[in-house]
């Protein structure tokens, strides 16, 4: 056999091992979808990628969370309607957009805390934040008149999405709200033996004889 044929074997069966070392490889590099992150525990402590990420098996483990954005609704309606700031009962159907924060810190806390698969679940988020977001409603209504909360509706607005920025939202972040519902909860909804109830019934007799005065 000739020195140059033996040069060409190993030339080939090295370009052999190389490409399927190399495909190898490529094979655990892992590329981050769109609106998902990755958590690579192991060997070199925990990683979070938003882009791609080498994960090796054995020494490392790969969980993928969604961080896309979030639409929840919350209603506050008839017998559970708020009040406002001169006791009218008000119906709101408010929605919250909501996500993980895309930083890293945020979502090791809530793939802990929470779990990833979890996280990206309508329902373990309505459990989760329908008291907080309900409270705040009710909280920032009683800061407006029935009539304020008709013409300001954008301030009443803001000043939920202000007043739930100061809250810890265990990793997750507001990025909107949308008010669907503002209107006048229904009489019939009112107990007249309530103290706040009475003094509603009595400001929605003001407000219908200002309206026609």
């Amino acid at each position: 056999m000739s020195p140059n044929l033996v040069v060409l074997i190993i030339f080939i069966v090295a370009s052999i091992i190389f490409l399927g070392i190399f495909s190898r490889l490529i094979h655990f590099y892992k590329k981050v979808p769109q609106g998902k992150a990755v958590i690579r525990t192991g060997q070199g402590g925990i990683q979070v990628s938003f882009n791609g990420i080498w994960v090796i098996p054995i020494i490392h483990k790969m969980e993928i969370i969604d961080i896309s954005l979030k639409k929840l609704s919350i209603e506050r309606l008839d017998k559970d309607s708020v009040f406002s700031k001169d006791m009218v009962r008000v119906n709101l159907k408010v929605l919250f957009f909501l996500q993980v924060q895309p930083n890293a810190n945020a979502i090791v806390k809530v793939a802990r805390q929470i779990g990833v698969e979890r996280a990206s679940e309508l329902q373990t988020l309505q459990e989760l934040f329908e008291a907080k977001f309900s409270g705040a409603i009710k909280t920032v209504a009683k800061d407006f008149t029935f009539l304020d909360l008709i013409n300001y509706r954008d301030e009443f607005q803001g000043q939920i999405k202000k007043y739930l920025h100061s809250e810890d939202l265990n990793g997750f972040q507001i990025n909107d709200l949308q008010i669907e519902t503002l209107e006048m909860t229904p009489k019939s909804c009112y107990d007249p033996d309530n103290i706040m109830d009475h003094h509603g019934l009595k400001r929605l007799e003001e407000l219908k004889n200002e309206k026609f005065d």
